[in-house]
């Protein structure tokens, strides 16, 4: 479909409606070229997205790969405990799995030790990072972060045992 025509974007969104019919509406977004699949399982979201690909697939269009943000959430779980890293001792170790999951020449293959090292930094960083009461004598420290999507703040304090999380 040509860009730039008042209509196409209309019209590609009409298509795109039609391709995932067999996947239930409350499982499947589509907005304009972009779909959105969901579910509460792992299990359900793969037969989801298999449904998906199937009528793209049958409709003879392709997918721009490059824009899929498939498993994003171990991108955002890495970058939440990669910051607190200090407090995790063999940190690297653990999360291997889960690093190696973003490679880009991987296959994305969710395992028995994706599920391990994700089960164990999650218990760990929970109490890892139990939050320190302030102490008004001392300087605050405010790591800020942010980003198109969100934003991010940690005030903090060093303390006897390193910089310590207060908020």
């Amino acid at each position: 479909m040509p860009f730039g025509l008042c209509n196409s974007p209309a019209i590609f969104e009409q298509l795109m409606e039609k391709i995932p019919q067999p996947v239930p509406a409350s499982t499947c977004v589509v907005y304009l070229d972009d779909i959105l699949v969901h579910a509460v399982t792992y299990s359900t979201a793969f037969n989801n997205l298999r449904l998906v690909f199937q009528q793209i697939a049958k409709a003879n269009l392709c997918l721009n790969l490059a824009k899929c943000n498939l498993f994003s959430e171990v991108f955002s779980f890495l970058g939440l405990v990669s910051y607190y890293k200090q407090f995790i001792a063999g940190f690297a170790d653990i999360a291997r799995p889960l690093h190696q999951l973003t490679e880009k020449a991987q296959q994305f293959q969710w395992s028995p030790s994706s599920q391990d090292a994700f089960n164990w930094l999650h218990k760990t960083l929970i109490m890892a990072i139990l939050l320190a009461i302030p102490d008004p004598s001392k300087p605050f420290i405010l790591d800020t972060d942010a980003s198109n999507d969100g934003v991010g703040v940690v005030l903090s304090q060093m303390g006897e045992l390193g910089e310590r999380a207060m908020a």
